[in-house]
């Protein structure tokens, strides 16, 4: 099974499995929380969308510009964000 879902993911960030939720992988542990972060922030967005009417969705090369934007920069930003309301220490990552 673990082959199976490797090979599912491929060189996404996600899987969606019917009644098991999600796997998501990223080059490290803090890309991995921003991606599962932000998997259920736009499934909710989309949610709502779909309630209202017919939605269209950004094409292929309108993703790639939105994920060649998102790099260290915003991922740490939102890592500080939620360290701090975690109670957590935050330390700056290199990359």
């Amino acid at each position: 099974m673990g082959r199976d879902l490797a090979k599912r993911i491929g060189d996404s960030a996600t899987a969606l499995m019917r009644g098991h939720g999600a796997t998501v992988v990223g080059k490290d542990i803090r890309q991995a929380v921003y991606i599962s972060v932000y998997l259920e922030v736009n499934a909710r967005l989309q949610k709502q969308a779909m309630d209202m009417g017919e939605i269209k969705f950004l094409t292929a090369g309108e993703v790639d510009k939105v994920c060649g934007r998102t790099g260290s920069y915003g991922i740490n930003r939102a890592w500080e964000n939620w360290c701090r309301r975690a109670g957590r220490p935050f330390e700056a990552d290199a990359g």
